[in-house]
């Protein structure tokens, strides 16, 4: 089946750059450097790379060893990617296709199989155990669509049986198949195909053939296996005998080693009789110190080692010879400028290598796969204590670092007039503090910033280092020790930026963490301090914001995580953050003095900020998109009985008691910990359930749950959001996770939605479900688990559609459907406690179906004053010798394919008759090749548009029609064009449950009528502006927030006196 596939892949390859990804022994890429022009073949294991170059050997092809999920290739440099049999090998799809799309080129095509899990993994088919995470149809197509403007995808399924080539080309296949002795199935699709095989792109996808392997050597050679196999029996019998003759006399070996073993024994005994009468001896007493040394100081240990060593091949010449061969010696002469003092290496400042691979991850840092960092610290085996001193800064290595730093430094410098002052409070340690410098002026940021190295007296060279750089970097130098908490208030007293940021010096700052910490003040004058998501080394969780229990201990929430895991990544209110990387207003920061001083010298100054602001009404945030390397315990260890250190235990005595009256308000420690790292137990809490993360500027379901979500939001809700098939979204995802939703998504170790609900259901109050298909995996859970009041959202009647399409065109498979829905959405509907659809017509045809709970019409859009598009000139014709007519829709939906189609050859070539130079632009996702056939002169279709490019297209438009013929509910691109102000041409299905649409627009359905009515809506007059003000009057009367608000509240009564907002 694989070589089926790499045939058909090959006709898409001609003379274009092709990678095939998990190339295996490398035929497949063999077959593709046929014709192709270039042919990269990866592999993640390099013994099979290494054999493949060796065995295919083409001027256009190569191997090389690489990692699906970090491609070994530059950005768009390929044209054509190929996977096939990968996907279902790790979990991590998501990152896989992103790297695919970084890989490509504009336009570039993604030709890509998997098993259907349904199918390959259906009832009573036991689990393939290499398969690591499989998909099925719709969860394989939403995975690519989130990447690709066009996905089509083909299915797979080896055969034995006839084929009949026909000569009617255009005509649809005829499948046959014997499912018993007296059974014969007949389609016109292959059912039960085991493997899907995808096309993706941003380009209009080419077409796709039938296509046949014919494969005999599994006939041919059944004979001839039968024999192979015989000698082979054979042979295993003989080998079977010779191994029962080697048992024997191994048996007899075991004998032997047993005595050899008791005589060992026998020896160890007498050994360690003499150790005992050693350490009664005056040699090892005195060297007791110097072996504990060696066992307790492990750099203490290699150095004296090192020092050995030396002194050996000093004494016999080797010394010169040895530092050569040395790695250190080698890299240093090969990278002169880089970050590793080489003396270092070999003396007194070891901090040089945790220094070089701080240096590597914040210039070279590739994402969110921490792999690299683990990779990396393999290779130090403690943190030594010494930094950089005075002397160390001749060598070469740290000159240039220095040089670097000044250049960058002077490069942006802006410090007169700062946006942000970064405090970075030093004592000692120059070599993080380096690091530290360089991760924040190597990466780009939209805010102006100053950085204050705030000096605590440092006895290294941290002072000469800092004033040697310059710049936008200034040094605040403290004329004694005034500890971590006086130090930061010294230095932020010299700030002349408008927010303060603190950054530990034993942090890298990863690409964009500086911009997405301050973001929020931007958007939210009632937040008062962010905090950053804090990453180990090792890549692992160190905190996710931090939670105070009613008993004043504290959690660092998430600790030894996974830090892409859902908990972790979305934005909500904290009890406090680490103050290792925080940010707060310079105004706020003086009002409440900064930190307090009973918290000197150090530890719960940061948690006692935090509740400080708090008591003056300004919110904690913590931001996960703000990501930071920490090395913690740098500056003061981590031994809680010592040094500085000892100071965190006494600190959190103070702050137990000065914020007592708060902590009561808390939760008992451990318990309802979603709640309460959220800070959400005086919200309500709603769990919304859809079949994906909503893609708002996709489909109008998706941008009517979009704005339910905001409207929650931004009336004080806490929203989770599970989506049905699970999927973690990178493009739309984000965008929720900003807004304060957490966002449900697959992730190792994450429970199926059963036991989740049982974990989690006590702790909602509502309960918001979207689509019957969904709704009904769900209810029964829901029922068990949670007393939430359930609310089902519904989009359209689904029986009623499909009755709809029944009758234009009949047959026996929409007569199963109608069936199928009308059962459903009766079962959901008895299942829940209110039930909404968009209009008032389809509410009360469920209230006729004798349903118990009430059904209510709630708007499907929701929209303010800004979001209604102003009229300046109304509807005035951009070019009256050609106007401009469109349609929007998405092409998964059978109604919009339809309605197209009608409008394209019945109606449309009767507009072009009479206005020759017309213009039709049909707008909507996942175009089918029936609907891009329609393109011509007068008609474009352009396949997915962003919001944007829609807006765009809406301003240089004259008209919008909707020729639906089929369908039920209120259509979004109704309301849609309403909103914008454009006339509107539509027929009574469009118009269905929308109010006073026809004084709007012309209601048509003959072809004749809807054509007349274009035609005159494609001409000036004042006819176009009356009927667009009447649209937008109608947005406001019945899709304004307020419209939202009153129906949602006699089942969310938290809503009356919430403040409406808009969505």
């Amino acid at each position: 089946m694989k070589h089926h596939r790499y045939f058909l892949a090959r006709d898409f390859c001609n003379d274009l750059d092709v990678l095939d990804i998990a190339a295996g022994e490398g035929y497949g890429s063999a077959i593709l450097a046929q014709v192709a022009k270039s042919v990269v073949g990866v592999e993640i294991d390099l013994a099979i790379v290494e054999a493949a170059n060796t065995e295919f050997v083409r001027p256009n092809l190569r191997y090389l060893q690489g990692d699906a999920r970090a491609i070994p290739l530059p950005d768009a440099s390929i044209d054509v990617a190929v996977s096939f049999e990968t996907y279902e090998h790790f979990g991590e799809h998501e990152l896989f296709l992103a790297e695919l799309r970084r890989i490509l080129r504009p336009n570039g095509l993604v030709i890509i199989s998997t098993p259907d899990r349904d199918i390959y993994s259906g009832p009573g088919i036991p689990p393939n155990p290499y398969h690591v995470r499989e998909v099925n149809r719709e969860e394989f197509d939403f995975a690519l669509s989130t990447q690709f403007a066009n996905v089509r995808i083909a299915r797979q399924r080896a055969l034995i049986g006839s084929f009949i080539e026909g000569y009617q080309q255009d005509t649809a296949a005829r499948y046959f198949e014997a499912r018993g002795r007296d059974l014969i199935e007949a389609s016109q699709e292959m059912t039960r195909a085991p493997y899907l095989v995808a096309f993706a792109s941003d380009a209009e996808l080419p077409p796709l053939p039938h296509s046949l392997y014919i494969e005999r050597s599994d006939v041919d050679t059944d004979a001839i296996a039968l024999r192979e196999t015989r000698a082979d029996l054979r042979k295993v019998l003989a080998q079977l005998a010779r191994e029962q003759q080697q048992h024997a006399g191994s048996r007899q070996q075991i004998r032997r080693l047993s005595q050899q073993l008791s005589a060992a024994i026998s020896a160890f005994e007498g050994a360690n009789q003499e150790l005992e009468r050693l350490k009664t001896s005056l040699s090892w007493r005195a060297s007791a110190p110097l072996r504990h040394v060696m066992t307790h100081y492990p750099a203490a240990a290699r150095r004296l080692r090192q020092g050995a060593k030396l002194a050996y091949w000093t004494a016999t010449g080797q010394i010169v010879q040895r530092l050569k061969a040395s790695v250190t010696y080698r890299f240093s002469l090969a990278n002169p400028d880089k970050l590793v003092p080489a003396s270092a290496l070999q003396g007194r400042s070891p901090d040089g290598l945790p220094l070089f691979l701080e240096h590597y991850l914040a210039e070279r840092w590739p994402g969110q796969d921490l792999q690299t960092v683990k990779f990396a610290y393999r290779f130090v085996a403690e943190r030594p204590a010494k930094a950089i001193d005075e002397t160390a800064l001749s060598s070469a290595e740290l000159a240039a670092l220095l040089a670097r730093l000044r250049d960058l430094a002077e490069l942006r410098s802006d410090a007169l007039h700062p946006a942000v002052s970064i405090i970075v409070p030093v004592h000692n340690a120059l070599a993080h503090t380096l690091a530290c410098l360089l991760s924040l002026l190597a990466q780009p940021s939209r805010h102006s910033f100053e950085i204050l190295v705030a000096d605590d007296v440092s006895t290294d060279a941290t002072a000469a280092a800092i004033l040697a750089i310059g710049g936008k970097v200034r040094l605040v130098r403290q004329e004694q020790n005034l500890g971590f908490v006086r130090n930061c208030n010294a230095a932020a007293a010299e700030a002349r930026g408008a927010l303060l940021v603190f950054l530990n010096n034993d942090t890298i700052a990863l690409p964009g963490w500086l911009d997405e910490l301050v973001a929020p003040f931007e958007v939210d004058e009632r937040i008062g301090l962010t905090c950053s998501k804090l990453l180990n080394a090792d890549g692992t969780l160190q905190e996710a914001g931090g939670v105070f229990w009613q008993d004043g201990s504290a959690w660092n929430y998430g600790r030894g995580a996974d830090p892409r895991a859902y908990p972790f990544n979305f934005v909500r209110e904290t009890d406090y953050g680490s103050g290792a990387a925080i940010a707060t207003p310079s105004k706020l920061w003086k009002e409440v003095g900064g930190f307090d001083d009973m918290f000197a010298p150090a530890y719960c100054e940061d948690a006692d900020l935090a509740f400080t602001l708090r008591a003056q009404g300004y919110r904690t945030v913590y931001i996960p998109s703000a990501e930071i390397i920490h090395h913690e315990g740098v500056s003061h260890g981590r031994d809680e009985r010592a040094g500085i250190k000892a100071y965190q235990v006494e600190n959190l005595k103070k702050l137990k008691a000065k914020w007592a009256a708060e902590l009561k308000n808390h939760s008992p420690n451990g318990q309802n910990v979603p709640i309460a790292v959220a800070r959400s137990a005086e919200k309500r809490r709603v769990l919304v359930i859809d079949h994906y993360v909503p893609q708002w500027d996709r489909d109008a379901g998706s941008r009517a749950m979009d704005g339910y979500l905001r409207f929650l939001v931004e009336n004080g809700f806490h929203v989770t959001f599970w989506p049905d098939n699970r999927a973690h979204d990178p493009h739309y995802g984000p965008a929720y996770q900003r807004m304060g939703i957490e966002v449900v998504y697959a992730w190792p170790g994450q429970l199926d939605f059963d036991d989740w609900i049982a974990q989690r259901g006590a702790g909602f109050h509502y309960v918001i479900i979207s689509r019957p298909h969904v709704a009904l995996h769900v209810l029964d859970d829901l029922r068990k688990r949670t007393s939430a009041k359930l609310l089902f959202i519904g989009h359209d009647l689904h029986g009623l559609r499909l009755r709809a399409e029944r009758e234009l065109t009949p047959s026996a498979d929409l007569d199963r459907e109608v069936d199928e829905a009308e059962s459903m959405e009766m079962a959901v509907w008895r299942a829940v406690d209110a039930i909404y659809y968009p209009s008032q017509e389809e509410a009360d045809y469920v209230a006729s179906r004798g349903i118990a709970a009430p059904a209510r019409a709630l708007p499907l859009f929701l929209f303010d004053e800004a979001n209604i598009s102003p009229l300046q000139e109304p509807a005035k014709l951009r070019d009256p010798a050609a106007p401009h007519a469109m349609f929007v829709g998405g092409f998964r939906h059978r109604p919009n394919v339809d309605g197209v189609l009608w409008f394209c050859r019945e109606i449309w070539p009767q507009v072009k008759a009479r206005l020759p130079l017309a213009r039709l632009t049909i707008a909507g996702s996942e175009p089918p090749l029936e609907i891009t056939q329609l393109i011509n002169e007068s008609v474009d279709v352009t396949g997915y548009i962003s919001d944007a490019d829609l807006d765009a297209l809406y301003r240089s438009a004259d008209l919008v029609v909707a020729p639906l013929r089929f369908g039920a509910g209120v259509k979004g691109k109704v309301i849609e064009a309403l909103r914008q102000g454009l006339p509107l041409v539509l027929t009574s299905v469009a118009a269905q449950g929308i109010l006073d649409v026809a004084e709007a627009g012309v209601v048509a359905d003959k072809p004749d009528a809807f054509a007349k009515a274009v035609i005159e809506m494609m001409r000036p007059g004042e006819h176009r502006a009356t009927r667009a003000l009447r649209g937008q009057e109608l947005i406001r009367k019945h899709y304004s927030v307020e419209a939202v608000q009153s129906v949602l509240s006699k089942d969310i009564p938290e809503l009356t006196s919430a403040p409406a907002k808009s969505g």
